[in-house]
């Protein structure tokens, strides 16, 4: 089994959540809307992928997709929370404390104060390499003469 995965919709619906996104995609077509899910997917990934990266503690994962396995149900019921927002759905006070726990948690891993999974395939980012300066010493033109002084 892989460390890092990719969150699909099937995640969503095999989740202890799959109730309420049911409702959410059901409210979603009765506005005319489309599926908030792979929108979500993608801003949530996204989010934890900066995160993870952020940190400069851990790797990221060549899937660009990818977040660490051990965040999945974390991401699953964030992706959620943030469908339930775009349909319009108020947040119950459990999920407002979930989404207090997420911020908690993701300003640890931010720090490198969590643990997270390692990637499958590290993504090697090449490092930057700052120019080398080579102090030049040479010799210092006067600007002011006495052929600047007045009445000269």
């Amino acid at each position: 089994m892989s460390n890092w995965v990719t969150v699909t919709t099937d995640n969503l619906n095999a989740s202890s959540v799959s109730g309420k996104v049911a409702i959410i995609r059901q409210i979603a077509t009765n506005k005319g809307m489309p599926d908030p899910a792979p929108a979500a997917i993608a801003t949530i990934t996204g989010e934890l992928r900066a995160v993870v990266g952020f940190s400069g503690k851990y790797a990221l994962d060549t899937v660009l997709t990818a977040i660490p396995g051990g965040l999945l149900d974390f991401a699953v019921k964030k992706i959620v929370r943030d469908m339930s927002k775009t349909v319009g759905i108020q947040l119950t006070e459990d999920e407002r404390t979930d989404e207090k726990v997420y911020e908690a948690r993701v300003d640890k891993i931010r720090l490198g104060d969590w643990p997270i999974d390692l990637p499958d395939n590290a993504l090697i980012i090449a490092p930057v390499q700052a120019s080398t300066v080579v102090p030049s010493i040479g010799r210092r033109r006067r600007r002011f003469t006495h052929r600047h002084e007045e009445g000269s």
